[in-house]
């Protein structure tokens, strides 16, 4: 195949693979933006391979679930519960957005470390 043919290809498949960009969840873009960054060359062989949305959509649904169990754990252990949201709702948002923050660091850390193993 010649170079202009490949570079074709791979144009091809970058626009391909943009549309696609709009179906994935937040932590598929994370997952995304991670391996394009320090695994390239993996990256394009899935996106030419026509099996890069299969696999970012896969670690996306994995990590939403595993956000949203960090978020349950967290915020059982902050104490937030439905009595606190009536009674100090303020407060109940501070803890949540604490939380929410706490379990998006460490899904972004499992990110990095998943790319690490690739």
């Amino acid at each position: 195949m010649s170079t202009q043919t490949q570079e074709k290809r791979v144009r091809f498949y970058e626009l391909l693979e943009k549309s696609l960009i709009l179906t994935y969840g937040k932590w598929g873009a994370v997952y995304r933006e991670h391996l394009l960054k320090t695994n390239p060359e993996k990256y394009y062989i899935l996106l030419s391979d026509s099996k890069l949305y299969e696999h970012i959509s896969k670690i996306d649904t994995q990590m939403y679930n595993r956000y949203n169990e960090l978020v349950r754990s967290l915020s059982e252990k902050a104490g937030l519960t439905k009595e606190l949201k009536k009674k100090e709702p303020e407060k109940w948002d501070r803890k949540l957005k604490s939380v929410e923050k706490q379990a998006a660091e460490t899904i972004e850390e499992e990110i990095r470390s998943l790319l690490h193993t690739v």
